[in-house]
């Protein structure tokens, strides 16, 4: 079985999880944190890069101890008040009847995620925007809202997606973090896209519900209704 190490580096501490994917779900192996030795980070942004990397340092290490092995990749969620989201639409239509296929899906949800990046970039012309992560909001065929499109035939296919973008210096930092442990980054998402992920199972996504991640220096919010999430936010108030 696959192990996924998952790192999440907030204002006030770092914390790292070993997984591995069961027929059940994942299960939890190893589990390993470390505080800030002092301020390093202020709203979810790395201030210090040095003193972030050696908490992520002692995560990672007493993560390798654990499970006897080195670890080479790592699976991140981000954070920042900076936090932008939009909307993006694709659509496609053939000739003919056809079996949407997965990486057909995919495809089409990229082209909206690009759409909603070239949105951001109008509106924010001198500021580099990165994706974190989006969730898919509608899923049409022929006219018809399904859940999902994979393996679904029919001619014409329209997908709406919530994109989500922060600051391109949030996600160096992070990266350099990630580099300077000898890590490499596997994954990349939105704190409460992951959040909401294991915390708001798919069948109760139809609910009106609002998750709320209260942190060190940033809350993370993300509201669901009709099946997926539609809206996501940061503030930069929280326990500090």
């Amino acid at each position: 079985m696959e192990q996924i190490f998952a790192l999440d580096i907030g204002t006030r501490l770092v914390m790292g999880l070993i997984l591995e994917k069961t027929p059940e779900g994942y299960e939890i192996l190893a589990r390993a944190q470390k505080e800030h030795r002092h301020r390093a980070m202020y709203d979810g942004q790395i201030h210090d890069i040095q003193a972030v990397a050696d908490a992520v340092k002692a995560v990672k290490e007493e993560l390798e101890e654990q499970i006897q092995k080195p670890l080479k990749q790592v699976s991140v969620a981000a954070a920042g008040r900076a936090l932008k989201t939009t909307l993006g639409k694709a659509h496609k239509t053939e000739i003919f009847p056809m079996v949407w296929e997965k990486e057909e899906v995919i495809a089409l949800e990229m082209e909206a995620v690009q759409q909603a990046l070239r949105d951001i970039k109008t509106e924010e012309e001198d500021i580099p925007y990165h994706c974190v992560g989006y969730s898919v909001i509608e899923s049409l065929l022929d006219g018809q809202n399904l859940t999902s499109l994979v393996g679904q035939r029919g001619k014409e296919v329209s997908i709406t997606v919530i994109a989500t973008f922060l600051p391109r210096t949030v996600i160096d930092g992070l990266t350099a973090v990630i580099s300077r442990v000898g890590l490499e980054m596997k994954d990349l998402t939105l704190e409460p896209i992951a959040a909401g992920r294991a915390a708001i199972p798919a069948d109760m996504r139809r609910m009106n519900l609002a998750l709320v991640d209260v942190g060190a220096g940033t809350s993370d919010f993300g509201i669901t209704r009709d099946g997926s999430f539609f809206a996501y936010g940061m503030v930069p108030m929280a326990g500090d």
